[in-house]
């Protein structure tokens, strides 16, 4: 997280990773990674307004009336599909 330039001891520059564990490679664009998010945000648990949309049929209807998708708890469903 936060990548930073570092010079090593041979004089070569690059990025240290010091966890691993934490760093996740998306074999995409930047731009298709923007569109990707914003899929995301569309599909995605409201936030303000209480309206949202159903991931398989895109109906948009009031958050009560759709269910959210019990793996990711991000996404919602309607019933019709």
């Amino acid at each position: 997280m936060y990548a930073s330039r570092q010079y090593f001891m041979d004089g070569t520059c690059g990025v240290r990773v010091e966890h691993p564990e934490h760093v996740k490679v998306f074999s995409m664009s930047p731009f298709d990674l923007q569109v990707l998010a914003a899929e995301l945000d569309e599909y995605s648990k409201p936030t303000v307004a209480r309206e949202a949309t159903c991931h398989a049929c895109y109906r948009r209807a009031p958050q009560q009336e759709l269910m959210s998708c019990r793996r990711c708890l991000q996404l919602y469903y309607c019933n019709k599909v």
